[in-house]
């Protein structure tokens, strides 16, 4: 039997095509986050507000909802002050929403208050699309919210924010 050179080529060509067409397969870390995150575009996802003292407090809130869509207005003490938008990856909703999970946000209390006055009010709120907790905190919280405050601030002044007009 013989083979003509149109079938050698064929041949050739199915060789070459099914080795190239193999794919590594990496795997790569997932953060940790709840394994039923779930987030819906038109939902608000994450909210972070502070509110003013007499001193130097940041004022401002950074509003994102699952889309990625975020809004941001900074009204003193802070980078941006003003009205921006910003749309935010899938990663890093989730990096925030995993953040929370390390530092168990989910379990914290809703409400932080000490007595005394002139503090600002942190509101910090997450829904991942199975769990939505609130948090306000006025003060004496403990340092895993603190922590949390002190990420979300840093995420905020760092966004790209772009002109909301």
């Amino acid at each position: 039997m013989k083979l003509s050179i149109t079938s050698l080529w064929a041949i050739l060509i199915l060789f070459v095509t099914g080795c190239t067409s193999q794919k590594e397969v990496v795997e790569t870390p997932t953060p940790p986050f709840h394994p039923t995150v779930k987030l819906d575009a038109k939902t608000l996802t994450i909210s972070f507000e502070q509110t003013a003292c007499f001193g130097t407090c940041p004022v401002h809130k950074m509003e994102v909802f699952g889309s990625g869509y975020a809004t941001y207005h900074g009204d003193r003490n802070v980078a941006n002050e003003g009205e921006f938008i910003a749309t935010l990856s899938n990663e890093q909703l989730l990096q925030i929403i995993a953040k929370a999970n390390t530092l168990n946000f989910f379990d914290l209390k809703e409400s932080y208050k000490a007595k005394m006055t002139d503090l600002p009010t942190t509101i910090i709120y997450i829904n991942d699309g199975t769990r939505k907790h609130k948090v306000t905190a006025y003060g004496n919280y403990p340092d895993n919210l603190k922590a949390f405050i002190t990420y979300l601030f840093d995420f905020s002044q760092n966004v790209k924010w772009g002109s909301n007009k």
